[in-house]
């Protein structure tokens, strides 16, 4: 008797929580993914005016500092990663 009973509360709480997930956590998540793709999208279509503008970053520092090599290295990885995202987007 006393397994029937915790049987049924165990199947209305499951019943609850499940309804809980539908309601409140489904949602939010569509959301946060919607916002993720929203983001990379946004990130692919500036990333030629991003590494245009780090581009230009790396030559002022190159003046300003006369520290070519350290600013030519930060050039190189940063168009690396320019050109790979946008490979493979």
């Amino acid at each position: 008797m006393f397994d029937y009973l915790l049987d049924k509360y165990n199947s209305f709480a499951d019943k609850i929580v499940g309804a809980e997930i539908e309601a409140i956590l489904k949602p939010l998540g569509n959301g946060l993914l919607e916002a993720a793709i929203f983001v990379g999208h946004t990130l692919t279509d500036y990333m030629p005016e991003i590494g245009a503008g780090f581009t230009i970053i790396c030559g002022v520092g190159m003046m300003i500092t006369g520290k070519v090599p350290k600013w030519f290295a930060r050039w190189g990885f940063g168009m690396m990663g320019a050109i790979i995202w946008l490979a493979v987007a």
